[in-house]
């Protein structure tokens, strides 16, 4: 169960990053552990653009921004900017833990998001001096995170067990306001560690900018829709939207025109997990709909999602994936490919996708507007960069 939760907080967190505007430099980093490398990228290839790299130290790949063409990572304990144009370092800042993310919401403010255990710091560097400007500490474990224009939405669950979340709203200078979710679990409760053995709870969280409201979305069918400036509204999901009693994990993407699209695992003894299939829900009349089963996550592309999924069991690793699917808002199927490969969608641009090969030893590299495989890469692959742009998108 910890590998399963581990690998499924990252994709929340890092989901609704993945989309990025098409002609923009993609960067990626290569290497192991402390001898890391930034370099650029060829889009089309996914190889090093020559005499473009620079050497990192031990950077980490959630906690890492591109802002314009700035970059702001974590190497260590220790914040770093990057000019892209020269690749030259320009600033450094010691933090107290351990970054967990990273946002960019101003030019002059760079948040950096510090799990410590039991709570996350919320630490805002001034970029113009390199020093520490305010300090914020939520109590409890993050559980999902979206970017508004102006605003981190953080939905964080309790220091332990599993009870009540709570959305957080941040803004560039880490002055906060928290939203109580009473009908809303969250956490990990574990009842044994020598095997490990409990129960996890992890709802998706989604943005939709243009009515400044959140969605969490839980795996009981519960959904609370949450206005920035306002107070919760639960809905019951009506329709196939599945429900479970034992460990469960949800990812949700904002697809406009009132459209949550919903992915996750479910696992009922923390060993073996098994996609909840692509549901969408219809805000308006709180209905879902099963469209695409075997799914287990999914990245937003145009007015729908690119989706991928597998199941995993204890000893045998992942069998037999779905390969990448596209699915557009009204449930239509537009095209799959790479069929029953164990595959995952590390980034997304408005034209192609990078989809790397279970166990990281290859990728391909497909070109949406034709839904076909551009490419195929060999060997090691680079862990992408996201980009702030690749903020939830306005309709």
């Amino acid at each position: 169960m910890r590998r399963i939760a581990a690998v499924l907080a990252v994709l929340a967190l890092t989901g609704a990053d993945a989309v990025a505007k098409s002609g923009e430099p993609l960067y990626g980093v290569i290497g192991e552990r402390s001898a890391l490398t930034l370099v650029e990228l060829d889009p089309e290839t996914l190889r090093r653009v020559p005499g473009r790299q620079r050497r990192l130290g031990s950077a980490t790949s959630a906690a890492a921004i591109v802002r314009g063409r700035d970059l702001a990572y974590a190497d260590g304990s220790r914040l770093r900017l990057i000019d892209l144009d020269t690749l030259k370092p320009f600033g450094s800042v010691r933090m107290a833990g351990m970054p967990q993310a990273i946002a960019w919401l101003e030019w002059r403010w760079v948040v950096v998001l510090m799990n410590q255990g039991t709570s996350v710091d919320l630490v805002v560097v001034d970029r113009s001096v390199m020093k520490i400007a305010r300090r914020t500490t939520v109590p409890g474990s993050l559980v999902g995170l979206e970017r508004t224009s102006a605003e981190l939405v953080l939905l964080v669950a309790p220091e332990y067990g599993i009870g009540p979340a709570r959305l957080v709203i941040a803004d560039s200078r880490a002055r906060i306001r928290e939203v109580a979710l009473d009908r809303v679990a969250a956490g990990t409760r574990w009842d044994a560690l020598d095997p490990p053995r409990g129960e996890s709870r992890s709802p998706g969280l989604a943005f939709d900018p243009a009515r400044r409201t959140a969605y969490v979305v839980c795996a009981d069918g519960v959904v609370a829709e949450v206005p920035l400036g306002g107070v919760p509204r639960y809905h019951a999901v009506r329709g196939s939207y599945a429900k479970v009693a034992v460990g469960s994990w949800r990812t949700a993407q904002w697809l406009g025109a009132g459209i949550l699209a919903v992915t996750g695992t479910d696992s009922a003894d923390g060993r073996n997990s098994h996609p909840s299939g692509l549901e969408l829900i219809d805000t308006r009349s709180w209905s879902s709909r099963l469209v695409l089963r075997g799914a287990s996550s999914a990245l937003r592309w145009r007015d729908g999602v690119l989706a991928t999924g597998a199941t995993w069991e204890e000893g045998t690793g992942r069998g037999p994936g779905i390969g990448v699917v596209s699915v557009g808002r009204d449930g239509t199927e537009r095209f799959r490919l790479l069929a029953a490969e164990r595959i995952w969608l590390a980034a997304v641009t408005s034209t192609r996708a990078y989809v790397f090969m279970d166990g990281g030893n290859g990728a391909y590299v497909v070109d949406l507007s034709s839904a076909r495989v551009a490419g195929r890469v060999s060997g090691s692959l680079p862990w992408l960069l996201p980009s702030q742009s690749m903020a939830v998108p306005e309709d």
